[in-house]
């Protein structure tokens, strides 16, 4: 079962762009004064040219600003002072201390025209698909559950019925009586053989969207939105954090080929390629999917797939 935990977008965000680099988290030692200057001792450096960190981005993650993303202007680095000077203005002036990261390949947002890792985040955890555990209150004389509330189940998806836990023990075992995941019409249908007692949870084991479940705001909560992902930085998925963290390296990479361009854009284009490899180790991912959406998924369970020794990647559409 995935941790309750979950791995924050400010964890993957940052994962990601120390990845393709350059990223160096610090904090500022004081305040600009200004809502476009932010000052951090440890950037000191009389010698440095100006145009040193021009078109670098500065993204909050502690302070009055967190959240908050800017591009450092051209020409917009003092090293004397070891101040940024920001091609925007904050929606107020930093205060000290803050912490901030200062990332030199892409920006965590959207912004001047290029599309942000969050973005690239969100994508993954709408195509990587995850193992969790669904509860159901039982009601005496009740034989059938309806599952329509979670738009991307489907047959498939149903691994295992786990019997009720007796006294709050922590440990459910796989159902005795007889159970079927059935079709009506577009929905599914949860059909046991004998049922439960009213007042008792019993769960199924499944195969969900990462971002069919997600903790927004303060609180874990199912999600009906086929595009619904992380805003926030506390904002958090489930998820093993190396498939998550993975699986937005992809596309991130797969994004910094379209953007990129010159020699970097062959770079990054190889990198996708490698990346790939990786990636289609992780049989619950749609590597061919361009956007996966709840409702939508594969057409076979994942683990129905075989692996393919003499590519060393798994068969059919996963390879």
């Amino acid at each position: 079962m995935v941790s309750i935990a979950g791995s924050t977008l400010l964890q993957i965000v940052t994962a990601v762009a120390q990845e393709i680099g350059p990223c160096q988290p610090f904090t500022t030692s004081a305040t600009g004064g200004a809502a476009n200057l932010v000052v951090a001792e440890r950037f000191a450096d009389t010698e440095a040219p100006i145009e040193k960190y021009g078109g670098f981005y500065l993204y909050s993650t502690v302070g009055n600003m967190i959240g908050e993303e800017n591009r450092i202007k051209r020409g917009g680095f003092n090293g004397g002072t070891a101040t940024f000077t920001t091609a925007r203005n904050f929606t107020s002036t930093p205060t000290n201390p803050s912490q901030f990261l200062l990332l030199g390949t892409m920006p965590i947002l959207d912004q001047d025209g290029l599309v942000g890792i969050r973005t690239c985040v969100n994508r993954a955890i709408r195509k990587l698909w995850i193992i969790d555990k669904i509860d159901i209150a039982a009601t005496s004389g009740v034989y059938e559950y309806d599952l329509a509330a979670y738009p991307w189940m489907a047959k498939q998806r149903v691994k295992r019925l786990l019997d009720p836990d007796p006294g709050a023990s922590g440990h459910q075992v796989p159902a005795s009586q007889g159970w079927q995941v059935v079709q009506n019409a577009d929905l599914w249908t949860l059909e046991l053989g004998s049922g439960y007692a009213t007042g008792q949870t019993f769960s199924l084991v499944v195969e969900r969207p990462a971002n069919s479940r997600l903790y927004l705001n303060g609180a874990w909560a199912d999600q009906a939105s086929p595009t619904a992902g992380l805003a926030l930085g506390a904002d958090a998925c489930l998820g093993e954090f190396e498939h998550v963290f993975q699986c937005s390296l992809y596309e991130t990479m797969k994004q910094l080929a379209l953007q990129a361009g010159g020699s970097r854009k062959s770079y990054w284009q190889q990198r996708t390629a490698e990346q790939r490899v990786v990636v289609s180790a992780i049989k619950l991912y749609e590597v061919e999917s361009v956007e996966q959406s709840l409702g939508d998924g594969q057409e076979e369970a994942p683990s129905s797939l075989g692996l393919d020794a003499s590519k060393g990647l798994f068969s059919g559409r996963w390879g």
